[in-house]
This record gives C-alpha cells, structure tokens and sequence, in this order.
C-alpha cells in the first residue's frame, strides 16, 4: 500500500492511496495516514482511483478520520472510487459519516 501526501493550501489536505487496504496495507498505512489527517485539522480529499480492495480495517481508517475530523467541523471526501469498494462503503452506509463522490471536481465542490 502506498501513500502521498498532497499539501493543496492550508484548508485543504488530499491524500493518495494507492494498493489493496487488506490486513497488510492497513499496517503499513495506518498511523501515517491517521496523522496526516487528524493532525492537520482540515478538510481532506482521498483520491481512492487507484484502490483495488478495501477490507473492513480498511474502513476503519476512514470512520476514525473522519469522526475526528467532524470534531473539528471538517470534512473527510473520498473520490474515484472503484466500483468494488464503493460498493463495500455503501453497504456499510458510511456515506451518513463521510463524503463519497465520483471525481476531484465533485469533491472540491462538497468542500464549497
């Protein structure tokens, strides 16, 4: 699992993710990827495109960041989502917990 950090401006955190969010890809991205994201107090877009499986620990993650961030009235926004793993989000209806839409554009404007 792979990670990138994108500083847009300071309201704005993105963060790529790239790989499988099973056992193994949760373990290498987890504290860094809760860091960044609770750390830095601001509304964050996760580019998901390039995310090919996302188990329940996966998910985990998300639900973490973005009661934290909520915390702190701002919002966690994942696009690109594959058709799998947006699928696992809608069944596990976390889309009442964070933001899930289809592309950057869709998410820069749920920050508006």
């Amino acid at each position: 699992m792979q990670m990138q950090v994108i500083q847009r401006d300071d309201e704005l955190t993105e963060v790529k993710l790239i790989g499988s969010l099973d056992i193994g890809g949760v373990e290498q991205i987890d504290v860094k990827f809760q860091g960044v994201v609770t750390s830095a107090r601001q509304h964050t877009l996760v580019d998901m495109s390039e995310v090919d499986f996302m188990s329940s620990l996966g998910m985990r993650i998300f639900v973490e960041s973005a009661k934290a961030l909520r915390r702190t009235d701002h919002k966690l926004i994942l696009f690109g989502l594959t058709a799998n793993v947006k699928l696992a989000l809608n069944h596990a209806r976390l889309e009442q917990l964070m933001v899930l839409v289809d592309s950057e554009d869709a998410a820069l404007a749920a920050i508006a």
